[in-house]
């Protein structure tokens, strides 16, 4: 043993052609080498390889092939790929996945046993998933569920063995392991050979509609009690789970994550499919606006704000002086939250919002509180569609069910809010309307 600085210096392994064989099926490597290494590293490079540190005088066969991995897996670091054909791409791909399988399951195994020799307690860490989590440079949420399948195949031989053979992926292995712990201990045998059965034909995203249906294959007549129950613990953890972040950026837009039960939710997708669609997008932009049959995420976050500008019912007081709600100036307002706007957005928002303006005079007296009287009632607004069909806006033929109620003579000049100042304009024409106000409008002739 080599030892300049007993802290400095470790031994480590080299592959050797010739071994002498130990008990238990371990060999001995009789071709040492020894190499200076850090010991508060999780690696040392060496002649341009990366090889793992370890202090053990003899090689596991498992040693030896995760080595042996490194070292073949080295050589083609640097190997052009363009001479592959599309057949052989795809084939290389296809055995990519299943050897990543095998590695997964290999590494499940010895997760497994890490935690039987309890391996993390020579750093003093809380778990193995802790210990892996530091010792790889993965998040620790990465080692939970690295852990968690771990557990799962160890209960599962069989799927274990199909992973092991690069026949299932661990994506697949994770929804097969919760497909069938949700059943009762008597169907979990025939659960598990029924789910490796449909593994060779679906993915996991379709696994997981197959895993929920498993019951109705192996015993239909369990089956309805059993999705009752399933769907029951589904709600129950989403409720308990149910939660929105919202903040403001610094560059003054707000962001947010949320989690909410599956009834909510498709309820919500509904809405803002439908105000995403082709139709309500070329209402508010234009014809040729929008060509595309799938939403894109920006016409999703376009829907949702139209959804709480239309569906949200709320009172924001904002605080504006007169001149700019009048047209005659463009100073920004302030809510009663601390967020600022633009003369521009409060001035559309005023026809149709829950705004209540706070109207301030010269000397920032406030001259009105304004009140949501101003606002189109519901039965305005029918009679409105009644008597007009489309947006009032010559040439516009977007229909009146898309448009927005405004005020033709603006209700901070004195307009009032009945069916004789009112207007029908499609949410496009009505941002134009607020953002050129000195422009005359070509209004469609009125029937009488």
């Amino acid at each position: 043993m080599l030892s300049a600085h007993p802290q400095s210096l470790s031994l480590v392994l080299g592959e050797s052609q010739s071994h002498r064989h130990a008990p238990n099926g371990i060999t001995a490597d009789t071709n040492l080498d020894c190499r200076c290494v850090d010991p508060y590293k999780r690696s040392s490079i060496v002649s341009g390889h990366l090889t793992n540190v370890s202090s053990m005088t003899t090689t596991h066969v498992v040693t030896r092939t995760v080595h042996h991995l490194h070292r073949v897996m080295g050589e083609v670091t640097d190997a052009p790929v363009y001479a592959l054909d599309a057949a052989a791409t795809r084939e290389a791909l296809v055995e990519l996945s299943r050897h990543q399988a095998q590695v997964a399951e290999l590494e499940a195994r010895l997760l497994t046993h890490a935690h039987t020799v309890q391996a993390h307690e020579a750093d003093q860490s809380k778990d193995v998933k802790q210990w892996w989590a530091n010792a790889t440079g993965h998040r620790h949420t990465t080692g939970a569920g690295r852990v968690k399948l771990a557990e799962g195949l160890a209960a599962y031989p069989d799927l274990a063995a199909a992973m092991a053979a690069g026949d299932v992926v661990a994506e697949q292995a994770r929804v097969i392991i919760n497909a069938v712990n949700a059943l009762s201990p008597q169907h979990r045998a025939e659960g598990l050979v029924e789910m490796l059965t449909q593994a060779k034909t679906f993915d996991a995203q379709a696994l997981v509609v197959l895993g929920r249906k498993v019951l109705e294959v192996i015993d239909p007549d369990a089956y309805e009690a059993h999705e009752q129950k399933l769907l029951e613990a589904e709600e129950a953890r989403a409720a308990a789970k149910t939660s929105l972040h919202l903040w403001q950026s610094e560059e003054g837009f707000y962001q947010g994550r949320f989690t909410i039960p599956a009834l909510q939710g498709a309820k919500l997708k509904k809405a803002l499919m439908s105000l995403a669609a082709p139709a309500q997008i070329r209402a508010r932009e234009g014809a040729g606006a929008y060509d595309y049959t799938i939403p894109t995420p920006q016409r999703l976050g376009e829907a949702l704000c139209a959804f709480i500008d239309d569906k949200v019912e709320t009172d924001l007081v904002v605080t504006i002086d007169l001149d700019t709600l009048r047209d005659q100036a463009n100073r920004a307002g302030w809510a009663e939250t601390g967020d600022h706007f633009s003369a521009t957005a409060l001035r559309q928002a005023a026809c149709e919002a829950g705004l209540i303006p706070a109207v301030l005079g010269s000397h920032g007296r406030v001259l009105d509180l304004g009140h949501k009287t101003r606002l189109f009632t519901k039965a305005q607004r029918l009679a409105l569609l009644i008597e007009r069909h489309t947006c009032e806006i010559t040439g516009c033929d977007t229909p009146a069910h898309l448009c927005h109620a405004h005020h033709q003579t603006p209700w901070a000049h004195g307009g009032t809010t009945n069916v004789t100042n009112a207007r029908l304009v499609c949410p496009k024409h009505h941002r134009d309307l607020h953002q050129h106000p000195n422009r005359t409008p070509h209004w469609r002739p009125m029937r009488t």
